[in-house]
């Protein structure tokens, strides 16, 4: 449907608009499809129609730079994936995009774990739980989302009992957060 969308507005001739779905569809899509060649063409798309219609500080190009990092990591580059992330994230703090900036601080420590540099991912997954805790509190849920990424590092790294603590910590978060929302 967005697709759809970005179609109609390029026939319109509204090249910005088309070019913004054009970046959100590359967003959404890549890397969360299996289907590499797909996703490859999307951001290129995307690429392509942002190329039309903006300079390089238009702020889509960090949206454009996390997918470019998304699709390396679904194919298992997963330096690559952290080279693009990395630069996503000088690109979103320069413009203080801050919860972009703590999602591509994410991304990286994810491409991290999946490479298994256990200690880098380690660290930057404690260096989130405490910039959000200062941040947001220390019940915050985007906590228990960094405490659970962290428990699945130490099931991989085959600590079990550390995994264990990360992962009750981020359950406990988890449904606290849902009976507040109640």
């Amino acid at each position: 449907a967005l697709r759809d969308v970005a179609d109609a507005a390029g026939r319109a001739n509204l090249a910005d608009d088309e070019a913004t779905l054009r970046v959100d569809l590359a967003a959404l899509a890549v890397g969360a499809w299996s289907r590499p060649q797909l996703e490859r063409w999307w951001l290129n798309d995307a690429e392509l129609a942002l190329a039309r219609v903006a300079g390089p500080d238009d702020v889509r190009h960090v949206q454009l730079a996390r997918a470019r990092g998304q699709l390396a990591q679904a194919r298992g580059d997963y330096l690559e994936s952290e080279r693009s992330f990395a630069d996503a994230l000088v690109d979103a703090e320069h413009r203080g995009l801050w919860l972009l900036a703590d999602d591509l601080r994410m991304d990286i420590a994810n491409s991290q774990r999946k490479r298994q540099a256990f200690a880098e991912a380690r660290a930057g997954y404690a260096q989130i739980i405490a910039a959000d805790t200062r941040r947001w509190g220390p019940e915050h849920p985007r906590i228990a989302h960094a405490e659970h990424n962290l428990g699945v590092l130490e099931v991989d790294a085959g600590r079990f009992e550390h995994a264990r603590v990360h992962l009750q910590r981020a359950i406990d978060l988890s449904m606290r957060f849902h009976i507040v929302q109640q």
